[in-house]
């Protein structure tokens, strides 16, 4: 391509060319030898987005092809394919390769250039190939990434192991641990609450009960009775069950009490002098008290859990009151 200026004289054969002539001809070329002089690398589009590979020194023999691999290494350091112009965003701001530094010719602007390619990509030569800079498209870091104060912003919620996490997942909502939660040093732990609140239906440290304050009387003689019930969610729970039994003035040779998560006259699943026990018998007319204490009920799915009585009697039933309550633990 032509450059942008024109000759001064047009010779034709046979004329005679002055002293001045011919030095104003090469003042003119010297003069117009600028960036704005020479022509560009761009006739067309296909020209302007051509692009050459310089990975392993591939040699330009014009400016064309240095013009050429200079744009191939700008589409490499902004984007993993399309137009090499495409990346100018990405370069924004980049300054010479000394604070302040002008080019006095075309030779000394294209080594800065050069200088910078090799500078932003980490490289060796400028015309290396590029795998120090971080795409757009993704890439993995080698070394420590410095935000220099700025926000991360825009990442999806993490959710397997080498995710980040986002703000509100720890501080405004659910977190979920893959390994277990580890204090160091021994004295730290999960900070408890501070007032008379409760936890969270689901949450460790739930509690659940009933509470009969009013009596309730035994079944028939040797039957069992539900004397009352918590509904429990799926999870581990301990189970506390403490009664109080009013014997009255009644002939009794025998009481007892059990946790259980079978209803009505059933005995299925009390384990005696675990979740069932016997009840004291007084020597006078008086109250006596037992406690299941801790009783621990592994649940897959919803259940209900009753707080069972029996009394062996032959006169008036005997009555009871008590609290039945559990705790989640996990």
């Amino acid at each position: 391509m032509p450059g942008n200026y024109s000759k001064l004289v047009t010779v034709i054969t046979g004329q005679s060319i002055t002293a001045a002539e011919r030095n104003n001809e090469f003042d003119n070329v010297i003069n117009n030898m600028t960036p704005d002089g020479v022509d560009d690398a761009s006739a067309n589009l296909a020209a302007m987005q051509a692009t050459v590979d310089p990975s392993g020194g591939s040699l330009a023999t014009d400016l064309r092809g240095e013009l050429k691999r200079l744009r191939f290494q700008l589409l490499k350091l902004g984007v993993a394919s399309g137009n090499w112009y495409d990346a100018l965003a990405f370069l924004a701001g980049i300054t010479p390769v000394a604070a302040g530094a002008t080019a006095t010719d075309l030779n000394n602007r294209l080594a800065q250039l050069a200088s910078q390619m090799k500078n932003l990509g980490g490289l060796t030569n400028w015309y290396d190939a590029i795998t120090a800079a971080l795409l757009k498209a993704g890439g993995t870091m080698t070394g420590p990434l410095a935000m220099g104060g700025q926000l991360i912003t825009g990442l999806p919620a993490g959710t397997l192991a080498g995710h980040a996490l986002r703000f509100e997942q720890l501080f405004g909502g659910d977190v979920t641990l893959i390994g277990n939660l580890i204090f160091n040093p021994t004295t730290k732990g999960i900070k408890g609450t501070t007032t008379n609140d409760n936890a969270a239906a689901g949450n460790v440290g739930e509690y659940v009960e009933s509470v009969i304050t009013s009596a309730v009387a035994a079944a028939a003689t040797t039957q069992w009775k539900d004397m009352t019930s918590i509904a429990l969610t799926a999870g581990d729970w301990d189970v506390s069950f403490s009664a109080t039994y009013q014997w009255l003035a009644n002939a009794i040779s025998m009481g007892f009490m059990g946790v259980s998560q079978t209803s009505g006259n059933s005995a299925t699943g009390l384990v005696y002098g675990s979740n069932y026990l016997e009840i004291p018998l007084p020597t006078a007319v008086l109250d006596t008290h037992q406690h299941v204490v801790g009783y621990r009920v592994l649940l897959s799915a919803p259940a209900t859990v009753y707080a069972k009585i029996n009394a062996t009697y032959t006169t008036t039933a005997p009555q009871f009151l008590g609290r039945l309550s559990a705790r989640r633990k996990r």
